[in-house]
């Protein structure tokens, strides 16, 4: 199975739940990091190769069963039966075999370097795009503590220059500095909403 390749534990939940939960962030990275490998089209039709090859290496270390045969003949009028009894093996794949052999743990080789690779790309960039999002989400939740800071500070700003106690231009400096990290943060939140579709792409969503 996948898991037994993988030493990854594969999800149970339904598809519609798991990147919702994973853009939410839910779950930590070996958890994204099955999903990512559970789906993938491409690391399951590696694997299904894997299969056939192994099948075919098992096949080929194999020699075919010798036949048993036996036969019971009379010699001659009145002297009994003679029973013959023996093996008769295929010389041809005796022969062949070790050839047979070699191909097939070539065909192995190849196969298990191919689904290695695919592992390991898969694995990276899910990996990749997990902390990509967790970043972005963080950026995100650290503008909206600086906003809300912020905005009281802009409104105490008001009510000072109300009553005489703040220039018109401080007033004028704290809004923009509001502004500003308003702009900042809407342009976070679309990061984050980027960093969520490559992480959806990276679990096969």
């Amino acid at each position: 199975s996948l898991a037994e390749r993988t030493g990854l534990a594969l999800p149970t939940s339904s598809g519609d739940s798991m990147p919702a939960e994973a853009l939410e962030g839910v779950l930590d990275v070996e958890r994204v990091t099955s999903f990512a490998l559970a789906f993938d089209p491409a690391l399951r039709a590696y694997l299904e190769e894997l299969g056939v090859a192994q099948a075919d290496f098992a096949q080929a270390t194999r020699l075919a069963n010798p036949t048993l045969f036996g036969a019971r003949l009379r010699s001659d009028p009145g002297g009994g039966h003679q029973t013959s009894v023996g093996l008769v093996a295929d010389l041809l794949d005796w022969i062949v075999q070790p050839r047979r052999r070699r191909h097939a743990t070539l065909e192995l080789e190849a196969t298990k370097l191919r689904v290695g690779d695919r592992l390991l790309r898969q694995v990276g960039a899910a990996r990749s795009a997990f902390y990509e999002s967790v970043a972005a989400r963080q950026v995100v939740s650290r503008l909206e503590r600086v906003l809300a800071v912020e905005e009281a500070a802009a409104e105490l700003a008001e009510r000072q220059v109300d009553a005489g106690n703040l220039s018109r231009l401080a007033l004028s400096q704290q809004r923009s500095a509001l502004h500003e990290t308003a702009v900042e943060l809407g342009r976070a939140r679309l990061a984050v909403a980027t960093a969520n579709e490559h992480l959806a792409r990276a679990i096969g969503y």
